[in-house]
C-alpha cells in the first residue's frame, strides 16, 4: 500500500505534524485542566467557608441570648417569690428573637411558655423529652434537638435548651426555645454560587435541613440518602474538595464543617459546567489541529516530489536489471547534490556486478556439482553404516549372548570359565571397535546424547586404575593416578563420556609406551577439573600432531597401526569439544607424549545413593509360569532368548514372522513380545498395530530388539507402538531387569552363588572367611609386594592341601593372583596380620 517512497515520505511528514499537534494539545489541556480544577475548587471552597460562617454566626447569637436568658436574675427571684410576671414580661420581649420560649422547673413540668407573643396555658410535663433528659448530664451549655415540624409554627424547625445550674450547684431549671430552619438560613440566598451549583446543609444528626431549588425552599426532616463514600466524607471534620456522584449526578463536591456545632455545608457544581470552558477549548484545539495538517500535508508532497523523483528514477533502473538481468541500463545524472553522487556510484557498482555475476554463475554450477556428490556419498555412507551396525552386532548377538549364557552355570571349571571370559573379552574387543565407527559418525552428525548425572569422582578414578594396572604389569609399565590438588567425592557430569576419553587416551599411552610409566594427573580448578595423561613412549613429530585427530589416520611405527582403527582420537577430540574442552597435545619424538583437557564438573554437596553390592545369580521368579512369545526371524536370536529364559521358569514361543505370530495369538494370550523390529514380510510396524486391535487396552507389554543403534528409540517407539527398546547384543542383566519391571516379578537367587566373580570363594553377606595362621598370612604379603605372581598361587595351594577349613579363602587368593589384582590381595591378607 505504501511502497513508493514519495508516499511514505508525505506520511512520515503528516505523522510528525501529528504528533506535534498531539503533544502540543495534550499539553495545553493538562495545563488548563489542571488550573480550572484549581479555580473551581478554590471558589467552590471560599463558598463553602462563607455559607459555614454565616450559619455559625446565625447560630452562635441565638445561642448567646439563650444562654443570658437562662442564667438572667429573673429566673432565681422567679424560684424565690414565685412571682412569674417579671419572667413572662423578660419572655415577652424576647418573642420577636424567639417565636416559642419556655421554662421548665427542675421536675419536669412547664411553668411559663410564651408562643406566638402570648402567654400559652398548654403547659407540658417535657420529663422523658431527649431534651430535658440530655440537659441533666450537660448542664450550663446549649442543647440543640434534631429538627422537627411544629404543629404551632407549621415549618421545620430546632429546639434549644440550656440548664442552668448556678455556684451553690442549685438546678435553677431549664430554659427552651424554638428555632425556624428558614430563620438560620434566610441570609444564605445572598450568596452567589453560580448557575448551576447545589447546595446542601446537613445538621449533626445528617438530617438534610436546607437543600434549595431555584426560586423555592424545599426542606425535608429525612435522613439523606448519600452514598457510603459521601458519608465517609461528612464524618470527616477537615474541609474536603473532590469529584463525587452527588444524588446520580457527578459533582465537583466541596464540604466543610460548621465550628461547634458539627453541622455539615456541601457545595456542589456539575460537572458538566464544571467542564464547559474546557470543551469549548478543546473544540478551538482541535480546528487548529486540522488546520495544520493540511498545511504540512500539502507542504510535505511538494517537497516530497522534489526529493523522491531521483530516487524513483533510480528505483526504475534497479527493477529493470533485476527482472531482465540487463546491466546495460544506467541511471541518467541530472543533479550535482548527493543523489546526484548516488547516481554515479550506482552505475559504476552495477558495472562491477555485471562482472561478479558471470564469475558466480561459474562457481555456483561447481558448488552445485560438488553439493551433489557429498549429498551422495553421505547418504550412501549412513546407509552402508546401518547395514554394518546391523549385520555385525546381530552375529556378536549370538556370540556374547551364549558367552552370558554359558557364564552363568555353576557347574563350569575354572579352565572353562577362564575360556568363556576370553570369548566375552573378544567379543567385547569387536563390539568397541564397531562402536567407534559408529560413535565417529553419530559425533559428526551431531546426534550423540550427553546424559549428566551426579557421580562419585573417587570411584570412577580407582576404576580407571583397576582397569589399566594389570595390562601396564603386562608390559612391565608403572601406572599412576596422581591427584595435583584435593579432589572433590562426587560431581555432576557425563560419567559414561568421560570414561569413554580417559579410556581411549591412557589406552593410546600404554600401547605406545614400551619402557618407563604412564602417569594420569588430575587438578581440581573452581568447578573445572583438568586432566592430564603422560606417557614416556615413543612421541609424535612435529607434522603429525595434527593429522592424530583425524578420522582412519595412524602414524608412526606400522606395528602400533596395526592394534586399532584410528578413530580413537578422532573420537576422543570431538567429545571432548561436545563437553567445553579442547584436547591438546604436547609430544616430543622418542621422549613421550602428554594429552591433557579440562572440561566443567562442579562438585556436588548431598550424598548419593551407595552402590548396590552386585546380584546374586537369579534361578527363577515367585508366582506362576509367564508366558513370552519370541518374534525373530534368525534361528539364532531365538535360541538365545530361549536358552536364557527357559531356565529361569519362563515359557517361551517363538514365531519366525509377523503371520506366524498373529496365528499363534489367536490361540495363546502371551505375559509379554520380544520382537526384532526388522524382519521380512509383514513390517514391525503393522503388526504391533495389529496386536494392539486384537488385545485393546489388555495388549500386553512390547519390547522391541534391533541391532541398529542408529535409530532414535523414543521416537521409533512413538511411531511403532512399542513400550521398550533393547539393543543387540543383548546384555542379559538389562533384559531381566526390563522383565522385572514388564512383568512385576520377584527374582528367586541361588543361595551362595553370584554373577561373575562372587560365586568364586567370596563370602556372602560380608561373611569372614576362615583365615591362616599370621605366620603364613605374612609370607602371602612379602609374596604379593614382590609382584611373585607363581609364588603366591603355590602358596595358597599349600595352604589349601594342609587344611580344608581354608579351601574358600585359597581359592579366592588364586582368583586375585591370577587377574593380577595385588592391591585387592594385599587388603584381603591383611586382614590375618
Amino acid at each position: 500500500m505504501f511502497q513508493k517512497i514519495a508516499t511514505r515520505f508525505i506520511l512520515a511528514q503528516i505523522l510528525l505534524v501529528l504528533l506535534i499537534i498531539t503533544l502540543i494539545g495534550t499539553t495545553t489541556y493538562y495545563i488548563m485542566s489542571r488550573q480550572l480544577h484549581i479555580h473551581e475548587a478554590q471558589r467552590l471552597q471560599i463558598a463553602a467557608t462563607a455559607l459555614s460562617n454565616i450559619i455559625y454566626h446565625t447560630l452562635e447569637n441565638k445561642s448567646n441570648l439563650l444562654t443570658k436568658l437562662a442564667t438572667g436574675r429573673h429566673i432565681e427571684q422567679y424560684l424565690n417569690n414565685f412571682n412569674s410576671a417579671i419572667l413572662e414580661k423578660t419572655f415577652l420581649e424576647l418573642n420577636t428573637t424567639f417565636p416559642i420560649i419556655s421554662y421548665v422547673e427542675k421536675t419536669g413540668w412547664e411553668e411559663i411558655k410564651i408562643a406566638q407573643g402570648k402567654v400559652s396555658e398548654d403547659l407540658l410535663n417535657i420529663a422523658d423529652s431527649p431534651l430535658y433528659l440530655q440537659s441533666q448530664t450537660l448542664p450550663n451549655q446549649v442543647l440543640i434537638t434534631p429538627a422537627f415540624q411544629s404543629k404551632t409554627l407549621h415549618e421545620p424547625v430546632i429546639e434549644l435548651g440550656y440548664r442552668h445550674v448556678n455556684y451553690f450547684d442549685e438546678d435553677l431549671g431549664l430554659v427552651t426555645t424554638v428555632l425556624p430552619l428558614s430563620e438560620i438560613f434566610e441570609n444564605l440566598r445572598e450568596i452567589e454560587l453560580g448557575t448551576g451549583s447545589w447546595l446542601a446543609v446537613l445538621n449533626q444528626q445528617r438530617q438534610l435541613v436546607y437543600a434549595p431549588i431555584p426560586d423555592t425552599l424545599t426542606l425535608t426532616l429525612e435522613n439523606t440518602a448519600t452514598s457510603s463514600e459521601l458519608l465517609k466524607l461528612l464524618d470527616n471534620e477537615q474541609r474536603i474538595m473532590g469529584q463525587y456522584e452527588l444524588l446520580g449526578t457527578p459533582c465537583f463536591l466541596a464540604v466543610t464543617t460548621v465550628p461547634i456545632y458539627n453541622w455539615k455545608v456541601l457545595v456542589a457544581l456539575p460537572e458538566q459546567i464544571f467542564f464547559q470552558p474546557l470543551r469549548q477549548l478543546q473544540f478551538q484545539t482541535g480546528l487548529f489541529s486540522i488546520l495544520m495538517l493540511f498545511i504540512s500535508v500539502g507542504l510535505a508532497y511538494l517537497f516530497g516530489k522534489t526529493v523522491t523523483r531521483p530516487i524513483s528514477t533510480l528505483t526504475q533502473v534497479v527493477t529493470h536489471i533485476t527482472q531482465s538481468g540487463d546491466f546495460s541500463k544506467v541511471v541518467p545524472v541530472e543533479r550535482q547534490d548527493e543523489l546526484g553522487k548516488l547516481s554515479i556510484s550506482f552505475n559504476q557498482m552495477s558495472q562491477r556486478l555485471y562482472e561478479l555475476v558471470n564469475c558466480l554463475t561459474d562457481e555456483k554450477r561447481k558448488a552445485e556439482q560438488a553439493r551433489q556428490l557429498a549429498e551422495s556419498a553421505n547418504q550412501a555412507k549412513s546407509i552402508f553404516l546401518a547395514n554394518m551396525s546391523h549385520e555385525l552386532r546381530t552375529p556378536l548377538n549370538g556370540v556374547l549372548g551364549y558367552a552370558q549364557i554359558l557364564g552363568r552355570d555353576p557347574t563350569l571349571t575354572d579352565k572353562q570359565r577362564e575360556g568363556l571370559q576370553i570369548i566375552q573379552r573378544s567379543g567385547d574387543y569387536l563390539l568397541n571397535l564397531i562402536n567407534d565407527v559408529l560413535d565417529l559418525s553419530k559425533v559428526e552428525a551431531g546426534k550423540i546424547e550427553f546424559h549428566p548425572a551426579d557421580f562419585r569422582f573417587d570411584e570412577f578414578l580407582q576404576s580407571l586404575i583397576d582397569l589399566f594396572s594389570l595390562r601396564a604389569q603386562q608390559k612391565d609399565l608403572l601406572f599412576q593416578c596422581q591427584p595435583l590438588s584435593p579432589l572433590p567425592n562426587l560431581v555432576h557430569g557425563d560419567e559414561k563420556r568421560l570414561r569413554q576419553v580417559l579410556i581411549n587416551l591412557i589406552g593410546n599411552a600404554v600401547k605406545f609406551t614400551e619402557h618407563g610409566q604412564v602417569v594420569l594427573q588430575v587438578t581440581q580448578r573452581n568447578e573445572h577439573i583438568d586432566f592430564a595423561v603422560i606417557d614416556s613412549g615413543i612421541g609424535i613429530a612435529d607434522a603429525d600432531q595434527e593429522k592424530i585427530f583425524l578420522p582412519f589416520q595412524q602414524v608412526g611405527d606400522v606395528n602400533y597401526q596395526a592394534q586399532g582403527t584410528g578413530l580413537g582420537l578422532a573420537i576422543t577430540k570431538k567429545l571432548v569439544d561436545m563437553m567445553g574442552g579442547n584436547l591438546e597435545v604436547e609430544s616430543v619424538l622418542g621422549q613421550g607424549s602428554t594429552f591433557k583437557f579440562s572440561i566443567q564438573l562442579p562438585e556436588v554437596s548431598c550424598p548419593v545413593t551407595e552402590i548396590s553390592p552386585k546380584i546374586p545369580l537369579i534361578v527363577g521368579f515367585e508366582g506362576r509360569v509367564r508366558r513370552i512369545l519370541v518374534v525373530d526371524n534368525i534361528r539364532d536370536n531365538r535360541l538365545i532368548l530361549i536358552n536364557l529364559l527357559s531356565p529361569l521358569g519362563f515359557e517361551v514361543l517363538e514365531a519366525t514372522k509377523g503371520e506366524e505370530c498373529l496365528t499363534i495369538l489367536d490361540k495363546i494370550r502371551p505375559d509379554l513380545i520380544l520382537t526384532e523390529l526388522r524382519m521380512p514380510g509383514m513390517e514391525t510396524s503393522q503388526l504391533i498395530c495389529r496386536i494392539r486391535q486384537r488385545f485393546g487396552e489388555s495388549v500386553p507389554p512390547i519390547l522391541a530388539l534391533s541391532a541398529n543403534i542408529f535409530i532414535n528409540t523414543q521416537q521409533a517407539g512413538a511411531r511403532i507402538g512399542y513400550d521398550d527398546f533393547i539393543a543387540k547384543p543383548i546384555v542379559v542383566e538389562a533384559l531381566l531387569e526390563k522383565l522385572r519391571v514388564y512383568l512385576n516379578l520377584v527374582w528367586i537367587f541361588q543361595q551362595g552363588g553370584y554373577c561373575g566373580e562372587r560365586n568364586l570363594g567370596e563370602g556372602l553377606d560380608g561373611e569372614e572367611l576362615a583365615g591362616p595362621s599370621q605366620e603364613e598370612a605374612r609370607v602371602l604379603l612379602d609374596l604379593a609386594l614382590q609382584g611373585d605372581i607363581g609364588g603366591i598361587i603355590d602358596c595358597a595351594e599349600r595352604l589349601i592341601q594342609e587344611n580344608r577349613q581354608l579351601e574358600r579363602l585359597g581359592k579366592r587368593i588364586v582368583q586375585l593372583a591370577k587377574n593380577f589384582e595385588e592391591r585387592k590381595l594385599c587388603e584381603l591378607v591383611e586382614r590375618y596380620l
